[in-house]
């Protein structure tokens, strides 16, 4: 067995010049690592980490540790912006 691994290590060009590999090396050379659907790709960590972080020292501090993982304004901070716009409108 290890004769004919041996033997095929020898005979073989390890340079991929056509076919599958070929193939495989130039669309992982299309995606940027991290990049979803990349192969071999990162798995993004650093901003959850980052953000619970964040989250246990406001806690701990007794803050609102909830304004860690929101990304804007919620969905009742705009209801409350368009009713201001409205009655505003209306005066």
């Amino acid at each position: 067995m290890r004769r004919f691994f041996r033997e095929k290590a020898e005979t073989e060009d390890p340079t991929p010049r056509s076919g599958q590999m070929a193939n495989v090396q130039a669309s992982a050379a299309a995606f940027d690592p991290g990049t979803p659907g990349a192969p071999g790709g990162a798995i993004p960590v650093m901003e959850p980490a980052i953000r619970v972080a964040t989250a246990v020292v406001k806690a701990i501090k007794g803050e609102d540790w909830r304004d860690a993982f929101r990304n804007g304004p919620s969905d009742y901070d705009l209801y409350e912006q368009a009713n201001a716009k409205e009655e505003s409108a209306d005066h």
